[in-house]
């Protein structure tokens, strides 16, 4: 049985509606500090370099419609998806590891909403720490609308965790058949949530002059175990 070509159609959409993570630390500082310690931030400088990551994009050369070059290659590609951020101008150009839109959704389309009071795209312009904080009158307005146009905030766990699974669990049979890559990571959505990749900032009992890191609640750690749980069984 011929083996399938590959759709590179998801991965073109993303990059057309990516705006990149330095105009997301632009206001989000902390946050940006915190992801540049982590996996997610190295993988840009290093993953493109490993013998195994080289070892999978040589075995996949037997499948109709790859042509990827190199790992980190331009264009449309089957490893930026889940490994890289990547933005589109006249190609398709990887430009950081795993970012904000990432998880929170490529922001072309929100992020002149999530920044302004109220969500209006012509209102104020409003910073973290600054003239904005979680208690502002139009926060819940503004979020619903940013959601609206298709940000994932951090209230949305079900979003957040079909985000992370779609990469960790690995659902490309073609990677795991043909390329031999790993069948799914050592993945879990509290730990890695409130471990390495925590940046709950802009909700901690000190926002927004002295914000911290702060770990999630009891209660609400306990949902993202539960959703964790079934979005990976889902995935």
């Amino acid at each position: 049985m011929p083996l399938r070509p590959i759709d590179f159609e998801a991965a073109a959409v993303r990059a057309d509606s990516t705006v990149g993570p330095e105009t997301c630390s632009d206001c989000h500082r902390l946050e940006a500090m915190a992801w540049q310690d982590s996996r997610h931030f190295a993988g840009y400088k290093a993953l493109h370099r490993s013998e195994s990551a080289k070892d999978i994009r040589n075995r996949m050369e037997v499948l109709d419609g790859f042509t990827q070059r190199t790992v980190r290659a331009r264009g449309q590609n089957l490893c930026s998806e889940c490994h890289y951020t990547s933005v589109k101008s006249s190609k398709v150009k990887p430009i950081a590891g795993v970012s904000c839109e990432s998880c929170h959704g490529p922001a072309k389309n929100w992020i002149g909403v999530h920044d302004k009071l109220a969500g209006d795209p012509k209102g104020k312009s409003i910073r973290w720490g600054q003239n904005r904080n979680r208690t502002e009158p139009d926060c819940t307005v503004r979020r619903s609308k940013a959601a609206e146009s298709g940000m994932v905030h951090s209230g949305m766990i079900y979003e957040i965790a079909r985000n992370c699974y779609n990469c960790h669990a690995v659902p490309n049979e073609q990677l795991i058949n043909v390329g031999e890559h790993n069948a799914g990571s050592d993945f879990e959505l509290v730990e890695w949530s409130q471990g390495e990749v925590r940046h709950n900032f802009s909700s901690s009992d000190g926002a927004p002059a002295n914000p911290t890191n702060r770990l999630a609640g009891l209660e609400r750690r306990r949902q993202f175990y539960v959703v964790g749980a079934l979005v990976n069984l889902e995935i």
